[in-house]
């Protein structure tokens, strides 16, 4: 009889949602604090989308680097988002002056979404729709002031600053690091995945393989390129699944694909699949 404690795991749960990212370092120091044992894992599995997906795979990072030990994990995370942290310019610093912590705080945004955010976002870009020529100075002979554009940042800052925590594969006995985005097309939660995968079905046809001859099964049937190991994520309906293969583990691709908050980021393209952020329908990825 298997014992209920050789069972259970201790999962972490990181939401989405920009600036929650280093709430969510904070948390993390108190539970760190209180949980943290030397030679003892603190959590099984850490899952997170879009900031919560960056601090889980600098989390898991830490872990992995430092011989499987969660050995000053809390300062990692911390250090992190004093690395991305900017200091107060100078129209936040005129808003503290006339309006106290709300002026610093409101001016303060507003420069870094006009200026860019150092290490994290360029400028904004401004785009127009040219389908419907809405661009046009005038409309019906009067000034054109609902002209269709948007802003679009560029997140090549970000993808640099989180580069050095992947890629990221992890196998049974290490922590298992789960990140959540949606692909455009199919509009469906897809979970990147830095564990082996151990089955002997193949989760695209469902046909009965074995585990010894999948490689050779998914690389002749369904025309990937794999070596020796198989991490994917299969996801759709049947008869239409598609499947994402990322032997050497997830890497720096699969963690912007979860912080690409639509509109303001393109898409992120992996294998011809166009991702965005998890957040559109899993923020809390408990599924």
């Amino acid at each position: 009889m298997v014992s209920l404690a050789s069972t259970t795991q201790r999962a972490l749960i990181l939401q989405g949602g920009g600036a929650l990212g280093a709430y969510e370092a904070g948390v993390f120091k108190v539970l760190y604090d209180r949980l943290y044992e030397p030679g003892k894992p603190m959590f099984d599995i850490v899952a997170g989308t879009s900031s919560g997906a960056i601090n889980a795979a600098i989390l898991v990072s830490h872990v992995i680097k430092n011989d499987n030990s969660w050995k000053n994990a809390d300062k990692t995370l911390l250090d992190f988002w004093q690395c991305l942290a900017s200091p107060t310019p100078l129209s936040g610093a005129y808003g503290e002056f006339w309006l106290g912590e709300a002026g610093r705080r409101y001016y303060s945004a507003k420069e870094f979404f006009s200026r860019g955010l150092e290490k994290v976002h360029s400028a904004p870009n401004t785009i127009l729709d040219y389908r419907f020529y809405d661009y046009l100075p005038y409309f019906y002979f009067s000034p054109n002031v609902t002209v269709n554009s948007r802003y679009r940042y560029d997140n090549r800052e970000l993808r640099e600053s989180i580069n050095n925590y992947f890629p990221i594969a992890t196998r049974e006995g290490e922590p298992r690091l789960l990140t959540v985005a949606v692909d455009v097309v199919g509009g469906e939660t897809v979970t990147f995945d830095s564990y082996l995968y151990e089955g002997k079905k193949c989760l695209i046809c469902e046909e009965e393989c074995g585990k010894e001859k999948l490689v050779e099964h998914v690389n002749r049937k369904h025309g990937a390129n794999i070596r020796n190991v198989v991490r994917w994520s299969v996801y759709g309906d049947k008869g239409n699944r598609q499947a994402i293969f990322y032997e050497d583990g997830i890497d720096v691709t699969h963690g912007i694909a979860s912080a690409s908050i639509p509109i303001f980021y393109d898409y992120e393209e992996i294998d011809g699949h166009k991702f965005w952020d998890g957040g559109i329908l899993s923020n809390t990825p408990l599924s």
